[in-house]
């Protein structure tokens, strides 16, 4: 895969969970996840923004809402979207997928890059 390293890319990953007992070690296990896919992609050459990489953990409580209207201004000023196929399981990454899909951004699935 070409790799257009002028471009900035938006990494979408899942986050949360429907199961409040289990909740903190989804966050955990999917923070740590998210954090290797986003070093592969930088090994790889692509400029990546994250926001559960560079922002998940920042010792401030705001609501889902302030973090989603911070990603939307992060999400227009990005070219482009990456985003693991399992994004239809958060409802945070559907939202996303589908801002970039209307608004006609390239939509590049993670597996498919670190399978190349």
């Amino acid at each position: 895969m070409d790799i257009d390293k002028t471009k900035l890319y938006y990494f979408a990953h899942p986050y949360t969970s429907n199961i409040p007992i289990i909740n903190i070690l989804i966050h955990i296990f999917r923070y740590i996840q998210c954090l290797i896919r986003t070093a592969r992609l930088l090994k790889r050459g692509f400029m990546v923004f994250s926001p559960i990489a560079h922002s998940a953990f920042i010792p401030v409580r705001l609501g889902w809402d302030a973090w989603m209207d911070l990603d939307h201004k992060i999400m227009q000023a990005c070219d482009a979207m990456i985003i693991p196929k399992n994004y239809k399981n958060s409802l945070g990454c559907l939202m996303e997928y589908t801002w970039f899909k209307n608004h006609g951004k390239t939509v590049l699935f993670y597996e498919d890059i670190v399978r190349n």
